[in-house]
């Protein structure tokens, strides 16, 4: 978690995919307030058991949302000076703690002040009470905790994109990662067909007059065409006649190693390739290149020039209208 990258400027993605932003942001801190609930686990005792899973379920799910917002603001504000996902993830804690689940808390706590047992109460969340400073700092500290052990997991051992951090690559076919082959060693004690720390200027020659790119591909997409190139933050995804893969490398280096296929970039984040083309429409206000097997790409306005330019259109012009 201590590795160091740039945060990557990207209007469209955030980096993680619908399910896993819905596995991470509703299912483990929903699912953390259930099993802390049902243990009777907090400082506050409620009449049911139910009413106590139902309020730690809102808790962590609530204090979870405030926490990511902190840690996008904080990887935007400390960006010029490259930190840590560590120390984005830190300060992203302490900021939106103070800023968005101070208020948050508060409503909640008043819409479940009346299932509290007698004598039981709900503390201020700032200034910590003097009587109970101790306990005040213990329990701050294991929500730090949890917030830093759910990041790690999630970045180290799933490889899911963090604030604009991109965890160790793993070719991925499909949406799913391939399996990785089982390591030779050499009499030098070296594995004799371990992947490169990094991803190599030059791959070998492709076959024929294919585009260098070709050479990059997973074994299973090999034999393919390449349709379309996607930036996705440190990676280029790219989209095949037998399916999709994502590749450490930048989009630039991805566009330039697709020479000689004839191919135009239609969008800051898309290129697409002459032979995949089947036509250029306007679908729900919006222009779009079609290519084989149903893929849409979006046209940006600044690049309906080029599109027109290539003849995709026959002549006509893209008209907003």
């Amino acid at each position: 978690m201590a590795v160091t990258a740039d945060v990557v400027d990207s209007a469209e993605r955030t980096g993680m995919r619908p399910r896993e932003a819905f596995e991470f942001f509703v299912l483990l801190p929903f699912g953390l307030g259930l099993f802390l609930g049902a243990a009777r686990i907090g400082a506050q005792q409620f009449e049911t058991v139910g009413h106590h899973m139902v309020y730690a379920s809102l808790f962590s799910g609530l204090s979870w949302a405030c926490y990511a917002v902190g840690c996008k603001v904080m990887s935007w504000l400390l960006r010029p000076w490259k930190p840590s996902l560590l120390v984005v993830l830190l300060t992203g804690n302490i900021v939106g703690g103070f800023t968005l689940w101070w208020p948050c808390r508060d409503v909640l706590n008043l819409a479940f002040e009346g299932f509290l047992v007698p004598g039981s109460s709900f503390g201020p969340f700032w200034p910590p009470p003097a009587d109970g400073l101790g306990s005040y700092i213990a329990i701050t500290l294991q929500g730090i905790a949890w917030w830093l052990l759910a990041n790690w997991v999630d970045f180290r051992y799933r490889r899911v994109p963090r604030f604009g951090f991109s965890p160790t690559p793993v070719p991925v076919s499909d949406g799913n990662p391939t399996a990785a082959a089982p390591l030779a060693t050499d009499p030098a004690g070296a594995p004799a067909n371990a992947a490169p720390a990094s991803t190599p200027a030059s791959p070998p020659a492709a076959t024929g007059g294919d585009p260098r790119l070709v050479a990059r591909l997973p074994a299973n997409l090999r034999g393919g065409e390449i349709w379309a190139l996607e930036a996705e933050e440190h990676y280029t995804k790219i989209h095949t006649s037998k399916g999709n893969t994502l590749l450490l490398m930048r989009f630039s280096d991805a566009i330039a190693e697709m020479e000689p296929q004839p191919g135009l970039q239609v969008h800051r984040s898309f290129w697409v390739s002459r032979r995949a083309v089947e036509r250029v429409a306007r679908v729900e206000k919006r222009w779009v290149v079609q290519l084989r097997g149903g893929l849409e790409i979006p046209v940006s306005r600044s690049y309906r020039v080029t599109v027109q330019s290539a003849g995709l259109l026959g002549g006509s012009a893209m008209t907003e209208d």
